[in-house]
């Protein structure tokens, strides 16, 4: 999985097995595991998505899948990696503590 955020590139590994199926059946990565305008809250269901994406899913460059309204859910955990220090941009379910066990040095963005 790959997000977009401040013009950079990530990459979120999912183990669910039936979006793997889903990668490979399409060929290309999918983009987001939510859908959502920077700072808002994501879309539960496939017509918000739709709805806040209009341009783009009238144009084709969006693709939305409807797998039903989802449960709300805490974001993901962000860490800008591209520095030579890993750093926390987003606090989200992962607390930053569980992730300094296994990276000591990350810090937090100001």
């Amino acid at each position: 999985m790959c997000c977009a955020a401040r013009g950079r590139r990530g990459r979120a590994v999912d183990v669910a097995s039936g979006n793997a199926r889903l990668i490979a059946t399409l060929g290309s990565p999918i983009t987001s595991t939510s859908a959502n305008r920077p700072r808002q809250p994501p879309a539960l269901e496939a017509a918000g998505v739709a709805a806040d994406f209009a341009t783009a899913v009238a144009a084709r460059e969006l693709l939305v899948l409807d797998a039903g309204r989802l449960t709300p859910s805490p974001p993901s955990t962000l860490v800008d990696c591209t520095s030579g220090s890993p750093r926390v941009i987003r606090v989200g379910a992962l607390a930053p503590g569980a992730l300094r066990a296994i990276v000591p040095s990350l810090a937090m963005a100001s």
